[in-house]
């Protein structure tokens, strides 16, 4: 199962790894210090391979994040939600870094806890394997990690 799509805007894996938005990051590589493999680029839609191509900025190697995961143990009185309410939310206990949007996508919790509730909880932004994890169909219980490679 791919996880990953194979091709990125440049633009966009530039923004998603926290060099600006999307507007900056373009002004950025018209200002010609971005190269991929070993190229000056100034095309910012070029297409990126995740996998294989080097992107440098000022000649220094970036190292491309598509997707985050985390795990946390869970205290009690925080909620799985992504706005609080009564109680305040695992992602408060995040740092900022790990609040920005990756290739991959928002960062999400992997099923939930109850509020009273402690334990391991999985954050991500890897969207497929979120599905992989809880989708009924793959038939993955709490308690066998070990399902996604089967």
């Amino acid at each position: 199962m791919k996880l990953v799509k194979d091709s990125e805007r440049l633009d966009k894996v530039l923004a998603n790894n926290g060099f600006g938005t999307r507007r900056e990051v373009r002004h950025f590589i018209r200002s010609r210090v971005v190269s991929v493999n070993g190229t000056l680029v100034l095309d910012a839609d070029a297409p990126i391979d995740l996998e294989n191509d080097v992107i440098a900025i000022n000649g220094e190697k970036i190292n491309i994040r598509t997707n985050l995961y985390l795990m946390m143990n869970k205290s009690a009185n925080h909620v799985c939600s992504t706005t609080g309410g009564l109680h305040p939310t695992v992602f408060d206990l995040l740092a900022p870094e790990e609040h920005r949007k990756f290739l991959g996508g928002e960062l999400h919790t992997v099923g939930r806890l109850d509020v009273d509730t402690e334990g391991l909880l999985i954050l991500t932004t890897d969207g497929a394997l979120t599905h992989r994890l809880t989708s009924p169909k793959y038939h993955c219980s709490k308690e066998d990690t070990l399902c996604i490679y089967r």
